[in-house]
C-alpha cells in the first residue's frame, strides 16, 4: 500500500480530507423515515410483487428432512406440542410422556426425555442469577399434567462451531394443580410466566432453598385488568396468547374477546403492574379502513401479538384471522418511555396482501390487496422488525405469504410516498408446524445501510415432512443474485440492472457494489452453517466493476454545497466506507479487563475482517483505476476519489499496527508512555487517532514504546521496524 512519494503532512492532509467527505455521506444513512411515517390512507394495501427469486424479499434457501427415526413417530401420531428452540438449536415435539429434541444445525441423532407424567408443553429460558453453577446456560421448562419441573442446561460452542448441550435434573418443581400450561416463555432475569388451559396468567416462581413459609418452587396467579362496571354481571374471558417485549420489561395478554393487554414490569424486572386493557379494537379498526371486509365486525378476531423494536412509535403488531396488521402504540405523546408504558392506542391498520400473487419478471408490481380474495390465515403467524409470515390455505393446500417494506423506495422517495411491501408466496412441502427467526446480529429496517459483511436475517420453518430455511434478501443479496444468474456479460440482464439502480437509487447501489469487489468470503464456509453469506468469486466481481463503470457516472443525489456535485460512484464509496468502518471509528480503540489487562474494545475477529476488507478495496481501487495514484491534473471528483483512496489505505495499515500492539502486552508497553500519552491511550478513539495531532503524538510514543520493548527483550528493535516498513509504512510515515 506504499504511497512513498507523499510526504507525512500531505498523507495528513489526505485522510483529514477524506474523513470529513466520508462522515457527510453518513445522512444518506441517517435520513431513512420511520416506517410510521409512512403509514397513509392512501398505502394501507399496497403491495408489490416480483417471481424472480433473484430480487424477491423472502426466498427458500436450505431444505432438509429429519432422520427417519424422528419423522415417522412425527407423523404418525399426533404431537400435543410442537416447535423451534433457537436458544440450543434444537426442533421439538411432544409425543405422551416423551419429549423428541433434534439438533437440526449438526443433524445429529435425537435426544429423547422422559417423564413419568404425559408432557404438555416445555420451553427454553434464561436461568435466574445465583440458583446454579456457572455451568448452566439455560432452563429447560417441562409441564405435564400433574407438574412443572425445571431442567437445568448446559449449551456450549467450540472453536470449530460445533455445539453441545448437556442436560441436569435440578429437583426444582411444583405441582400443576390441574392446570396445563399451554404457553411459557421468559425473560432475560429468568422470570416465567405461563398461560394456562384455564385461561389465566401464571408465573414460575423459584429459588435457591425452601423458606419458612414458602416453598422452593410455586406458582403465583396474576390477576388482569377489569373491565366491567358496577351494574354488569361478572364474566370470565379466558387470556388465550401471552407474549414480551425484546428487552422484558413488558409483558402482552391476548383475549378470547381480542381484547389486549399491557403489563409492565418494571425497570428492575421484578414488578408485575397491569397498566391498560384496550377492549375497543374491532370498532376502532373498522373505523379506520370502513371499506374492507376484513375488518368486519361480526368477523373480527386476533389471532396473535408480536412485540416489535422497528419503530419508535408503535411496539406492538396484532394479526387478525383475515391477515390484518394492527399497530398499536404504548406511550401517551406527553409520556417518557423510559418510564415504562402508558396507554395502549390502535394508531394503524394494514390490510394484507391478496393470494394472486404470480409475476414473471424481476420488475415489481402493484398489487392492491383489494385486487383478489384475502388470505385465509390458518393460525400460523409470525411478525418481527417488519417482516410479515402468514401460512394461508390456497385452493386447499398451505401457502407461505410474506411481506417485507419496499425499503428503495422509502429511501428514495421518504415517508411521503407511503408504505409498499414486497409480498411473496411460497409452497413448502408438509403442514407448518411453527416458524420463528434465527438468532443474528440483529435486524434494521434499513438494510441498504447494513454493515458491509454482516449476514441477512434467516427464519426457521418446521413442517409435517421438512426443516426449511428462510432467507430475508437484503438489496446486497439481490445484487449478488443478479450478478450470478447474468454469467460473464452484464449485458445479459441489463434491463433488470438498470430497475435495479433506479429502484434503490444510484448512489446506494454503488456502494453495494463496493461491498461485493470488497468482500473476503471467496468460499463456503466448512461445515453446517445456515446464515453464511454467499461466496464471491471473480465474476462477481467483474460484473460489478461493470456496473460501477456503466452507472456510476449519474450525478449523485448528495450536494456537498451549492457549487460542488459528484458523481453516484464517488459517494457511493464514500458511503460504502463510512459503513465499514462505523463500528470502529468512534469508539475508544482500548478498554480495561476486569484482570487490568488492555484489550480491543472490538473483537479480535471483528479488527481482523474489517482489516481485510479494507485492503481488499484498496486493492480495487487501485486495480481498477477507480482512484489512479499516478494522476497529476485532477478534477474536485479525482482528488477526492485520492483521498479515499490514502484514507483506505491508513485505516488498513492502523489496524495492522493495532493489532500487532494487542498482541505484544500492551499492559506492559504503555509503562513506557508519558502521562499524557498514557491518558489518551485510555480515550482515544480511531478517528482521533488519525485526524488529530494528539494522534499523531500518541502513535509516535507507542511505536518508540514497542522499539524499546524489542530492544530490552532481544537486544534490537528490528522486529518492529520491519512489521512498520512491510505492513504499515504509511501509518509509520505519521508515527514520525
Amino acid at each position: 500500500m506504499s504511497l512513498n512519494r507523499l510526504s507525512s503532512e500531505e498523507i495528513g492532509h489526505a485522510v483529514i480530507d477524506a474523513a470529513t467527505i466520508v462522515d457527510h455521506r453518513k445522512t444518506l444513512d441517517i435520513g431513512f423515515p420511520d416506517i410510521s411515517d409512512a403509514f397513509t390512507a392512501d398505502s394501507l394495501n399496497n403491495y408489490e410483487v416480483a417471481a424472480d427469486t433473484n430480487v424477491q424479499s423472502i426466498v427458500l434457501k436450505h431444505a432438509f428432512t429429519m432422520p427417519p427415526s424422528l419423522l415417522q413417530p412425527l407423523q404418525q401420531n399426533r404431537a400435543a406440542k410442537a416447535g423451534i428452540l433457537t436458544d440450543i438449536n434444537m426442533l421439538y415435539f411432544i409425543i405422551g410422556n416423551q419429549l423428541y429434541l433434534w439438533d437440526y444445525v449438526e443433524r445429529t441423532e435425537a435426544k429423547i426425555y422422559e417423564d413419568a407424567s404425559e408432557i404438555v408443553n416445555v420451553a427454553v429460558v434464561k436461568p435466574k442469577a445465583n440458583i446454579f453453577n456457572d455451568e448452566v446456560s439455560h432452563v429447560l421448562v417441562v409441564a405435564t399434567k400433574r407438574d412443572i419441573s425445571l431442567v437445568a442446561l448446559s449449551f456450549k460452542r467450540d472453536a470449530g462451531n460445533n455445539s453441545q448441550v448437556t442436560f441436569y435434573r435440578s429437583g426444582i418443581s411444583t405441582s400443576s394443580s390441574g392446570v396445563q400450561m399451554v404457553s411459557i416463555i421468559g425473560n432475560q432475569l429468568g422470570r416465567i410466566f405461563m398461560l394456562g388451559d384455564d385461561g389465566n396468567v401464571w408465573e414460575l416462581e423459584y429459588k435457591q432453598e425452601e423458606g419458612w413459609f414458602t416453598n422452593r418452587c410455586f406458582k403465583r396467579l396474576h390477576p388482569t385488568v377489569s373491565t366491567l362496571s358496577f351494574f354488569m354481571r361478572s364474566y370470565h374471558d379466558p387470556c388465550v396468547a401471552i407474549a414480551l417485549n425484546e428487552t422484558g420489561d413488558v409483558l402482552y395478554q391476548l383475549f378470547n374477546s381480542s381484547h389486549i393487554q399491557v403489563t409492565y414490569l418494571g425497570k428492575d424486572q421484578t414488578s408485575f403492574i397491569n397498566v391498560a386493557k384496550h377492549t375497543n379494537i374491532a370498532h376502532e379498526s373498522n373505523l379506520m379502513c370502513p371499506n374492507s371486509p376484513l375488518l368486519d365486525n361480526a368477523q373480527f378476531k386476533i389471532i396473535s401479538i408480536h412485540p416489535t423494536l422497528e419503530s419508535k412509535k408503535y411496539q406492538l403488531v396484532a394479526i387478525t384471522s383475515t391477515g390484518c396488521r394492527l399497530y398499536f402504540t404504548q406511550y401517551k405523546r406527553t409520556s417518557n418511555p423510559s418510564d415504562g408504558p402508558t396507554t395502549l392506542e390502535l394508531i394503524h391498520v394494514r390490510t394484507p396482501p391478496t393470494n394472486n400473487l404470480q409475476q414473471n419478471s424481476a420488475t415489481p408490481t402493484s398489487v392492491s390487496s383489494n385486487a383478489g380474495p384475502s388470505p385465509q390465515v390458518v393460525g400460523k403467524t409470525l411478525y418481527k422488525d417488519g417482516v410479515l409470515l402468514l401460512v394461508n390455505k390456497i385452493n386447499g393446500e398451505e401457502r407461505l405469504i410474506s411481506a417485507c417494506p419496499d425499503i428503495g423506495r422509502l429511501a428514495n422517495l421518504g415517508a411521503r410516498a407511503g408504505l409498499a411491501e414486497f409480498s411473496s408466496n411460497i409452497k413448502l412441502e408438509g403442514d407448518i408446524i411453527a416458524m420463528t427467526e434465527l438468532a443474528g446480529p440483529g435486524s434494521s429496517i434499513n438494510e441498504l445501510a447494513a454493515a458491509p459483511s454482516s449476514r441477512a436475517r434467516h427464519f426457521l420453518v418446521f413442517t409435517t415432512t421438512t426443516v426449511n430455511v428462510l432467507m430475508k434478501q437484503r438489496p446486497v443479496d439481490m445484487l449478488h443474485n443478479l450478478l450470478m444468474s447474468t454469467g460473464t456479460d452484464i449485458r445479459a440482464r441489463m434491463q433488470d440492472f438498470q430497475f435495479f439502480f433506479n429502484h434503490f437509487g444510484p448512489v446506494f447501489s454503488c456502494a453495494l457494489c463496493f461491498d461485493i469487489v470488497s468482500s473476503t468470503v471467496t468460499e463456503l464456509p466448512s461445515g453446517v452453517d445456515l446464515t453464511a453469506n454467499p461466496p464471491v468469486s471473480a465474476s462477481l466481481v467483474k460484473g460489478a466493476t461493470e456496473l460501477l463503470a456503466r452507472f456510476g457516472s449519474s450525478i449523485s443525489m448528495f450536494r456537498e454545497s451549492t457549487t460542488q456535485s459528484f458523481t453516484s460512484r464517488h459517494d457511493g464509496l464514500a458511503l460504502y466506507i463510512h459503513r465499514l468502518i462505523t463500528p470502529a471509528w468512534l469508539r475508544t480503540i482500548v478498554s480495561t479487563s476486569p484482570n487490568g489487562q488492555y484489550i480491543s474494545t472490538l473483537p479480535r475477529k471483528n479488527l481482523l475482517t474489517l482489516q481485510a476488507t479494507l485492503s481488499r478495496l484498496h486493492e480495487f481501487l487501485q486495480l481498477s483505476g477507480v482512484a489512479d495514484p499516478l494522476l497529476n491534473a485532477r478534477t474536485a471528483e479525482e482528488q477526492s476519489l485520492w483521498e479515499q483512496y490514502i484514507f483506505i489505505a491508513l485505516v488498513s495499515e492502523t489496524l495492522t499496527f493495532l493489532l500487532y500492539l494487542l498482541d505484544n502486552d500492551p499492559s506492559k508497553l504503555v509503562q513506557s508512555l508519558s502521562t499524557k500519552a498514557l491518558t489518551a491511550f485510555r480515550s482515544i478513539t480511531l478517528k482521533d487517532l488519525l485526524t488529530t495531532s494528539e494522534g499523531r503524538s500518541l502513535c509516535c510514543e507507542l511505536v518508540k514504546a514497542l522499539e524499546k520493548e524489542h530492544l530490552a527483550k532481544y537486544g534490537n528493535a528490528d522486529l518492529v521496524h520491519d512489521v512498520l516498513q512491510s505492513h504499515c509504512s504509511n501509518f509509520s510515515k505519521l508515527a514520525k
